[in-house]
């Protein structure tokens, strides 16, 4: 009868976790095509999504994946937003990888509210003053982005900002997680790194050619194969 009774409990929570992950990839789903047919700006439209229910997306918190990250667990990381044009450039791409690949659970945190307003990393300003260029932090990261922010630095790139076209650097060593940058971590440790951004692709909203879908595939299936993982100092 004991037997019985805790058969019946992996079982039921085997059912539970199963239907989390679905409703997480449902949501996931409804999130990005939600934006389908909406503009950005000056009539550009944002691109047109169609994600699989079957997707491996899981959507935390950034407090969440610092705990993971302090707790030393091994998992991977997205972080993007459905606004964010470089990161519908590559997510049908990555998904279809994943999936061929195994990959169960990629958990996801966004860093714009539903306005475009940043609710994650730092923020600044630039402006001129006289023949200076000024740039000032107008908001400081959010306590969870720091702790992810330290773990990845070796992989990130400078952190810059434009004015009439020209971009500036906001101080030496700074540094920012751009949307679409996905990465491993193997016991807390982050060992690899890709970003949604194909260098074929110029711009976000550019047709998705056969050029640019190859390149995709081969980043990100050479990002999920566990046998080149590497640190932040070699050419993942």
């Amino acid at each position: 009868m004991k037997k019985i009774f805790l058969s019946l409990l992996v079982v039921i929570s085997l059912f539970m976790i199963t239907g989390c992950v679905r409703q997480s990839a449902k949501d996931f789903k409804e999130e990005y095509e939600a934006i389908n047919g909406r503009t950005i700006r000056d009539d550009i439209k944002y691109r047109d999504l169609t994600i699989p229910e079957e997707n491996p997306y899981i959507k935390v918190s950034i407090d969440d994946i610092a705990e993971k990250i302090k707790n030393k667990e091994t998992f991977y990381l997205y972080v993007g937003d459905p606004l964010c044009p470089w990161c519908r450039s590559g997510l049908e791409k990555m998904i279809e990888v994943a999936n061929k690949e195994g990959i169960k659970d990629i958990y996801y945190v966004d860093f714009w509210d539903d306005e475009h307003n940043e609710i994650l990393r730092d923020l600044y300003s630039i402006e001129k003053v006289g023949d200076e260029v000024v740039i000032t932090k107008t908001r400081e990261p959010e306590e969870g982005y720091k702790v992810l922010y330290n773990a990845v630095y070796d992989f990130i790139q400078d952190y810059t900002v434009t004015l009439d076209g020209t971009e500036y650097t906001v101080g030496q060593g700074v540094k920012k997680v751009f949307g679409g940058d996905h990465f491993y971590f193997q016991d807390g440790v982050c060992m690899k790194y890709v970003s949604l951004r194909s260098d074929k692709l110029v711009k976000a909203n550019d047709p998705l050619t056969e050029e640019v879908l190859k390149d995709q595939e081969k980043m990100f299936t050479e990002f999920f194969a566990k046998k080149n993982v590497c640190t932040g100092d070699e050419n993942c």
